[in-house]
């Protein structure tokens, strides 16, 4: 949510997609207790959808401990608030990001081949946790390919991303069970 990928000096940073920030809302709407916190937040984050310059102060005032928790998070810009804010979180939503979070898992056990397709240009998942994935696994295990001009859900390629792309495409394709 803060366009850093990582923590301390020197992180890469990209603009957030505010896109990825409501739909992230809506995704997590569901997981509050309150059916108000519910209704407001899945509101407001349509309202952003839509335009993401709106205003939505007369929303804010009527979310609760939890939907003001997600909000805070989501709308946070600043690197080192991202641990205490996930704190604050609901159990819920904290239960599925630490269920989504393989950094915390031993991968070792794993015995699939994994083929990675990231751009560096994603503004909504940073490339490095795919170098972050692709590092947490047995060495040989995964095949890394990184694109320069793939966005989260880009359909067209390019130059050299059009090969790299076949790479993957290929090294897939050659996979025997």
């Amino acid at each position: 949510t803060t366009g850093y990928a990582g923590e301390g000096e020197g992180a890469p940073y990209r603009e957030p997609n505010p896109y990825g920030k409501w739909v992230y809302a809506l995704s997590n709407a569901d997981l509050l207790e309150r059916d108000a916190d519910r209704e407001v937040l899945t509101a407001l984050a349509r309202r952003k959808l839509e335009d993401p310059d709106a205003g939505v102060d007369d929303l804010l005032h009527q979310l609760g401990p939890s939907g003001r928790a997600v909000h805070e998070f989501i709308a946070n810009t600043n690197p080192q608030h991202v641990r205490a804010l996930i704190e604050a979180l609901p159990d819920a939503v904290r239960g599925d990001i630490k269920a989504l979070d393989l950094a915390a898992r031993d991968l070792s056990a794993l015995e699939a081949d994994v083929i990675l397709i990231h751009g560096r240009g994603d503004d909504i998942i940073p490339y490095t946790e795919s170098v972050a994935l692709a590092g947490a696994l047995p060495p040989g295990q995964a095949e890394l390919y990184l694109l320069e001009g793939l966005q989260h859900v880009d359909r067209e390629f390019s130059g050299a991303d059009g090969w790299r792309l076949w790479q993957a495409l290929y090294a897939l394709l050659s996979y025997r069970l």
